[in-house]
């Protein structure tokens, strides 16, 4: 599901961000941002319940690309609080600073993942942010809530860096930004459900705050959504899986009145995260992510790693480590060719410098 901007949709884009891209101001003291949102999801559907949604037949539900997505959803009173700025790899990222009037203490240790491209130069500055509030919802009953707004879901934590490395207030904007959102999903009829690892969502040109762009699920695999409760019409029991969530967009300052046809045109061409091998077979056209089927030791310390991969050679590559399993630690710097059987080979010479090296493949 990876389609292209048409030249409208970037033009409409760039005048959206037209009043603030060439902003260069620092970043805000302490507090909280209040704004509207919009936002919308698909799920690639478990084939257990597949039969059922085309069935009824279940808003939303495509019974050809068995995915399931949810109606464009509008939050008026979205808030988000944030910390003061800091530098990166300063005691303030390890010991934690205060976020938003909650004066949630947020470190380093946090987060429950961080993208590797937020893994900074010593000295760049950077916000911690946190999803104090958040409740997107339609009046037919779907609806997302996060933060606040939810019942059980764990701290929805996020960042914002600045693209400057020099630690130069001036220079904060432009910056990027991501969250690691916990929530709970309602789906009329379906019940409620909740994931229990984060959809992390991204966005590059942060220009100010609150901001007003796009974030979209990326740097990581479809995540997993499971049934709160019972729901006997369709044979789930809680902690079942209903699907997997393969694409999530969050428009940060957009409205249902003017921001509407923009945010689903963008939502629409956005690339569905790739998933782990057990779910290929669950809906038609998902990207699998590779996976390492063979290490085999060579002379002189050098490995040969054999991945299986389904897509184009060069879009994939293998990470390793030495030491700590952190973002900033683990390098890409290997590629291989495919051969006619979809396998790729990257060979890694010399040795590792210590008596473990850990490997990992992604795909870019």
């Amino acid at each position: 599901m990876k389609m292209r901007f048409s030249l409208s949709i970037l033009t409409t884009l760039a005048i959206l961000a037209g009043s603030v891209a060439n902003l260069r101001a620092q970043f805000p003291a302490q507090g909280d941002d209040t704004n509207t949102s919009l936002g919308q999801f698909v799920i690639a559907v478990n084939p257990a319940f597949q039969a059922y949604l085309a069935g009824v037949p279940y808003s939303g539900y495509n019974a050809a690309t068995k995915r399931l997505t949810s109606p464009l959803l509008y939050d008026p009173i979205t808030i988000i609080g944030r910390s003061g700025p800091f530098l990166a790899g300063s005691t303030n990222a390890t010991a934690g600073v205060l976020v938003g009037t909650a004066n949630t203490l947020v470190s380093a240790s946090s987060f429950s993942v961080v993208p590797p491209s937020f893994a900074p130069a010593a000295g760049t500055r950077e916000i911690y942010t946190q999803i104090r509030a958040f409740d997107l919802a339609t009046v037919s009953g779907a609806a997302v809530r996060a933060g606040s707004a939810s019942t059980n879901a764990p701290a929805s934590l996020g960042q914002v860096q600045s693209l400057s490395s020099g630690g130069i207030p001036a220079n904060d904007f432009p910056a990027q930004s991501f969250f690691d959102v916990f929530f709970e999903a309602d789906f009329p009829g379906l019940g409620t459900f909740s994931n229990a690892t984060p959809v992390i969502l991204v966005d590059t040109n942060v220009t100010a705050f609150p901001p007003f762009v796009i974030y979209y699920s990326k740097l990581s695999t479809a995540v997993p959504i499971y049934f709160e409760a019972d729901n006997t019409a369709l044979g789930a029991h809680a902690g079942d899986t209903l699907g997997i969530l393969t694409l999530a967009g969050y428009g940060s300052s957009m409205s249902v009145s003017n921001d509407a046809a923009t945010f689903t045109n963008a939502m629409s061409m956005q690339t569905e995260l790739p998933v782990t091998a057990e779910y290929r077979t669950w809906a038609p056209g998902l990207t699998v992510i590779p996976e390492i089927t063979a290490i085999n030791l060579l002379g002189g310390g050098s490995s040969l790693i054999q991945v299986q991969c389904e897509g184009a050679p060069g879009s994939n590559y293998v990470l390793d480590a030495t030491a700590s399993l952190a973002p900033p630690n683990w390098q890409p710097t290997y590629r291989g060719v495919a051969n006619s059987q979809g396998n790729i080979y990257f060979t890694f010479p010399g040795s590792p410098t210590t008596s473990q090296q850990f490997f990992r493949v992604r795909s870019q």
